[in-house]
């Protein structure tokens, strides 16, 4: 059961990996793959990051998020059935489906830490 307190923490962060995919989007990742700056780019993130990526998305290969998601220090990778290039409301529960527990053991690790 997720409580209301959680659900706004769930879709503040749910806002940031957007805000996040848009930015690298918006960068061409999928066109970086030859340069040698985006590997030293993601290797320096050390948030803990989940990378979610939809198997049905046209624009952008679902290895390009694997790849990603394997340059970023304990990332974690989501392939998210049906969903495309955007991010439909239908789509929500099943993006809190992965969302979800991963903040539960982020939240986990920072009370050991």
């Amino acid at each position: 059961v997720i409580r209301p307190a959680s659900k706004a923490k769930l879709w503040i962060v749910g806002a940031f990996v957007l805000i996040a995919m848009a930015i690298l989007l918006s960068l061409g990742t999928w066109q970086m793959e030859r340069l040698a700056w985006k590997e030293a780019l993601l290797a320096r993130i050390t948030s803990p990051t989940l990378v979610l990526h939809g198997d049905a998305d046209p624009l952008v290969p679902v290895a390009c998020g694997l790849d990603t998601s394997r340059r970023i220090p304990g990332a974690r990778f989501a392939l998210v059935p049906g969903m495309g290039h955007d991010l439909s409301p239908e789509l929500v529960e099943m993006l809190l489906v992965h969302i979800a527990p991963f903040l539960r053991d982020v939240d986990a690790q920072s009370l050991h830490a």
